[in-house]
């Protein structure tokens, strides 16, 4: 061969090679770029997710659920307890975001959901009783699923599944006890929460005690000893009752109320609503229990307990068909 056929292969090789080595080189740049710029999108969509988490709009606000509450907790006053969900899905038919609350149109709302009797219909039968469209009508039914989670607590942040569950298991035993005692579930489950601190206090959780009350001479059963906030700041030892079970808990205290001729006299039995017979635990001296300024807050903190939690809905179930 001629030295230029060589040289020039040579130079072909090599250029070649150089060609090759590029190509590596422009495809790592490649790989390269493509991987910073997913993690760029992936650190900008975790960003805008939790943007999104922390600042979406809330479907109800806290005020507009209280000014639920406190409307239709006041028309039902004397009469037959109402599902404030119930009134604010068909009030959100037109009161889209929840917002602009007309205390008048509420008690409009909740006049539709008592018959002659001032018993309590079912919610279809008011929705279909009254001149709405389909359209008003699954926006009335979707409003109403879309508010069945919802309560003052969760939206405070304060979702815990163990809180629902005793209320959950306190639902049924509670009703049956209002069948009995009277008094109102709302009003039982209250006092449990607050005794017992939701069921984790040494005196629930061990003995089933979920109501703090003592175990006077004239009771037979077991007892169990334990230390007790009387006042704001005063700490005193006492026996109390102890229990095999929530639902024999929940049965006593409805009997210990019933024979004790002091929550009868000051109106428990009485009271047509929670607020009513909340306060009637105060006056008979249920709880001692008060504030840094001596003042009696029982009643007070049963009843926010009840409205955090909707306990007044399962009142509403209780009582529907008496």
């Amino acid at each position: 061969r001629r030295s230029s056929d060589l040289i020039g292969g040579k130079m072909v090789k090599r250029r070649r090679k150089v060609y090759k080595r590029r190509k590596i080189n422009r495809n790592k740049y490649k790989f390269l770029i493509r991987r910073v710029l997913a993690f760029i999108l992936l650190v900008t969509f975790f960003i805008g997710l939790k943007y999104i988490l922390t600042n979406k709009k809330e479907f109800i606000s806290s005020e507009s659920i209280n000014n639920y509450i406190e409307y239709v907790d006041s028309f039902s006053g004397w009469r037959k307890q109402l599902n404030w969900k119930e009134v604010a899905a068909i009030d959100g038919i037109k009161n889209i975001d929840f917002n602009n609350i007309n205390k008048k149109k509420i008690e409009e709302i909740c006049k539709w959901f008592y018959d002659e009797d001032n018993n309590i219909k079912d919610f279809e039968k008011v929705i279909e009783g009254q001149n709405f469209t389909d359209k008003e009508r699954k926006k009335a039914e979707k409003n109403l699923k879309n508010l069945s989670e919802v309560s003052l607590r969760n939206i405070r942040g304060d979702s815990d599944k163990e809180k629902d569950k005793l209320i959950e298991n306190m639902k049924s035993i509670s009703i049956d006890n209002y069948k009995k005692s009277g008094v109102l579930p709302s009003v039982t489950i209250s006092q449990a929460i607050l005794e017992s601190n939701w069921g984790k206090s040494e005196l629930s959780a061990k003995y089933n005690n979920y109501f703090g009350i003592k175990a006077s001479a004239g009771w037979n059963g077991k007892i169990a000893t334990f230390s007790t906030k009387e006042n704001y700041n005063d700490t005193i030892k006492a026996n109390f009752r102890a229990y095999d079970s929530l639902e024999e808990s929940v049965n006593d205290l409805g009997n210990f109320l019933n024979v004790n001729s002091r929550y009868r006299k000051h109106g428990l039995f009485d009271g047509k609503n929670y607020i009513e017979q909340a306060q009637a635990l105060e006056d008979a001296g249920y709880s001692t229990k008060k504030n840094s300024k001596g003042e009696a807050i029982y009643a007070d903190l049963l009843i926010e307990l009840i409205k955090d939690n909707n306990l007044m809905i399962i009142d509403s179930e209780a009582v529907k068909n008496e």
